[in-house]
């Protein structure tokens, strides 16, 4: 293979900015992702995706240099660079959408160092390894929260015909995703819904229709096919869960029980998918790669090197810049130590199900059941994120209670006024089951401020794309405020729901905010000044 000759320096300088532009990418995931356990199938096909380039690149075809769109390729993505970066530090968190656009720039800056030196072939040869990365990428809110609660409907319709065709009497209280059984009820929570199973299954079908040399058409069809099997085999989890709490118990589908099960479906999809692999046409024999006459070093190699380079330098700066601009951290607020007497009430630590703290992701929980003189329950729910996990989503409570087959029959929002002063506007929300009525009131806040319905519902649907336009329009202002402490929710249920029981919740609220408000400071609502 002959390719166009470059100085040795611009080939470095290039692959120091490839590698520092990658870097700074990894860096952004390993932030949003963490060192979870649910995060590791993510850093395996970023390390499949190293290996494949590698593996790519020792057989990179000679071809045609293309140096003007090579070096537009090169100059456009860099510009905004820094930007990028100094929003990454600035926000916090690693937000979807910045990740995006960091995968986006990369992809882009290595399509026109390849066409400055080796053409369109390269480029083409060269697609597979980045374009697999994107599987490592969050999906962003606007779309995962709708593909959820798609796959967990369609889970759960499924489930409950497959028990009911096996002889198991089975409901679907108020249509939620909650199927009960006569040995107790099975949930079909958002862990299950199907997403992390979709984008890792998905996933091993692109990297299997790679190393059997699928072409495009063929590959883009196993990856379609690989769709259904997700479906079919979250369902088929869901029923063997129903079986083995009927038959077993339902001690044997929790736990480790639970996540070995899930483990053994993970594998179950892979065969399916192999399956489906060898039953597709046999990949045309590689080719080999194309000789051609070595070509003259374009100047532009030289220069989109130092443009490169300056860019990176440019971007690390910004970072800085972003990172600097930080107050200090806020520390996490020692929610174990809400009082555990409330007035008349009495508290009791409840266990967080692993599913719940699994798709909250929080920094920090409590969870909570007070009971009374009269054995009368209050369930408590403190949460807090920190600046940085709350870029994550958000989970609206109209949203995750009809989850569970409860019919929402009231909404009210009634001012709380805590004892440090100030006023908290309060979301209440009356709901009905098969087993009653429940009251609910909640309310949500970043730094000092409530959330109103409007903000619930926008940071539900997800906050990526807004919050990033928001922030640029802001520094094009000259405004530069800090970003919030961090995110507090606090969430209060019983199951009296008349007037009576409404107003104990009321005053129970009041007695919960101030021990709050204790514990965080920094998010009592503020005092409006003395006339």
């Amino acid at each position: 293979m002959t390719t166009p000759p470059s100085p040795r320096w611009a080939d470095r300088l290039t692959v120091f900015g490839l590698g520092a532009v990658a870097t700074g990418l990894l860096v952004s995931l390993v932030q949003y992702w963490g060192w979870a356990l649910a995060a590791v199938d993510r850093y395996l096909i970023l390390a499949a995706a190293v290996w494949a380039a590698d593996r790519q690149w020792r057989t990179v075809p000679a071809g045609v240099p293309r140096p003007i769109p090579g070096f537009l390729l090169v100059l456009l993505p860099v510009l905004p660079l820094p930007l990028v970066w100094f929003l990454q530090t600035d926000m916090t968190g690693g937000r979807a959408v910045l990740i995006w656009w960091q995968w986006a720039t990369l992809l882009a800056i290595g399509t026109g160092c390849v066409l400055l030196r080796s053409g369109w072939p390269a480029v083409r040869h060269l697609a597979f390894p980045p374009l697999f990365a994107a599987f490592a990428l969050p999906l962003p809110t606007a779309i995962e929260s709708p593909l959820k609660f798609k796959l967990q409907d369609l889970t759960t319709t499924a489930s409950a015909a497959l028990l009911k065709l096996s002889g198991f009497a089975v409901e679907r209280p108020g249509g939620g995703y909650l199927l009960r059984l006569p040995g107790g009820d099975l949930g079909v929570e958002e862990t299950c819904s199907g997403v992390r199973s979709l984008t890792a299954l998905t996933a091993l079908a692109a990297f299997i229709a790679y190393w059997h040399g699928f072409r495009p058409p063929r590959g883009g069809l196993l990856v379609l096919l690989s769709i259904p099997v997700v479906w079919v085999v979250n369902t088929l989890r869901v029923v063997l869960s129903g079986f083995i709490q009927e038959w077993a118990g339902d001690k044997y589908i929790r736990g480790d029980w639970h996540e070995a099960l899930g483990l053994v479906m993970v594998l179950v999809g892979l065969g399916a998918i192999c399956w489906l692999a060898a039953r597709l046409k046999k990949p045309v024999a590689a080719t080999a790669a194309v000789e051609a006459p070595a070509a003259r070093v374009s100047r532009l190699v030289p220069a989109s090197a130092v443009v490169l380079a300056v860019a990176v330098v440019a971007a690390g700066v910004a970072a800085w810049q972003g990172g600097s601009a930080k107050p200090a951290a806020t520390p996490t607020p020692a929610l174990a130590d809400l009082p555990l007497t409330l007035g008349d009430w009495t508290g009791t630590d409840r266990p967080v199900p692993p599913h719940v703290s699994e798709s909250l992701e929080y920094t920090a929980c409590a969870f909570r059941e007070y009971r009374d003189r009269l054995g009368r329950r209050m369930f408590v729910w403190v949460l807090y994120w920190s600046a940085a996990q709350q870029v994550k989503g958000y989970h609206h409570p109209d949203v995750c209670l009809p989850n569970a087959g409860l019919a929402v029959t009231s909404r009210t929002v009634e001012p709380l006024a805590p004892g440090c002063g100030g006023s908290v506007p309060v979301t209440c929300r009356v709901l009905s089951g098969d087993r009653g009525k429940l009251f609910v009131q909640y309310w949500t806040q970043e730094g000092r401020q409530v959330w109103g319905e409007t903000e619930e519902r926008t940071a539900s649907r997800g906050l990526g794309v807004r919050g990033v336009i928001d922030r640029i329009d802001r520094l094009a202002r000259g405004a530069n405020e800090a970003p919030p402490e961090g995110r507090l929710v606090v969430l209060i249920g019983t199951e009296d729901a008349s007037d009576w029981g409404r107003a104990e919740a009321t005053l129970f609220a009041k007695r919960l905010a101030d021990a709050v408000y204790v514990l965080c400071p920094w998010a009592a609502p503020p005092v409006p000044p003395a006339r």
